[in-house]
């Protein structure tokens, strides 16, 4: 049986990644980054209740794991409880010829696995939104998830949601995503929602 202790996540991402960089950063920033969004933004959010919380914690600091080093999905399968592992391959690009193909699948692949996946992708995209956000002037970063973010939106949660009513897709989740925006520094959300079954 694996772990779910999280300072064993950590520090098998931190070795993972080795002297990788998050811009001018060692990775570990960006590891630790997600997880601190994670706790704040998103993983007491009432969707995630009944949910382990430290398996999510564990997936997002491994989340670039597979897509970034030369991890093997059986590496994290043999160490980590489950379903770190699939939570991390929900969340890692595959094949693709671009970035929006790449991404396109990882959607797909959240929407099968549900809500702890999206909740380790949203950590992960707040991070980038916020370090995004921050820099100097109009990055190329801050301009692509810009670019991305109303399909973001809408793969994740839009039209597709399996684990919502048709009337409650978007509950859920809107916090993080209006701090996505947020942070972007795009206009708020300000689609209603009908909750009324």
């Amino acid at each position: 049986m694996g772990t779910s202790d999280t300072r064993v996540a950590r520090w098998f991402a931190i070795a993972a990644h080795g002297d990788q960089m998050y811009g001018q950063h060692p990775y570990s920033y960006h590891l630790d980054d997600a997880v601190n969004e994670l706790i704040d933004h998103v993983i007491e959010l009432p969707v995630l209740r009944f949910y382990d919380h430290q398996v999510i914690m564990c997936a997002t600091y491994l989340h670039d794991v597979l897509e970034d080093t030369e991890t093997s999905i059986k590496a994290l399968d043999g160490l980590f409880e489950e379903p770190i592992g699939e939570l991390v391959r929900a969340v890692s690009d595959g094949p693709g010829k671009n970035r929006k193909e790449r991404k396109k699948g990882v959607y797909k692949a959240i929407q099968g696995v549900g809500p702890a996946a999206l909740a380790v992708k949203l950590a992960d995209r707040l991070a980038n939104a916020k370090t995004a956000g921050l820099a100097k002037g109009e990055s190329d970063l801050l301009k692509m998830y810009r670019k991305e973010q109303t399909d973001f939106e809408m793969e994740l949660c839009g039209e597709v949601a399996p684990w919502y009513a048709p009337s409650q897709k978007l509950h859920g989740f809107l916090p993080a995503f209006r701090k996505i925006r947020e942070y972007l520094g795009m206009t708020p959300w300000q689609q209603k929602i009908d909750v009324t079954p």
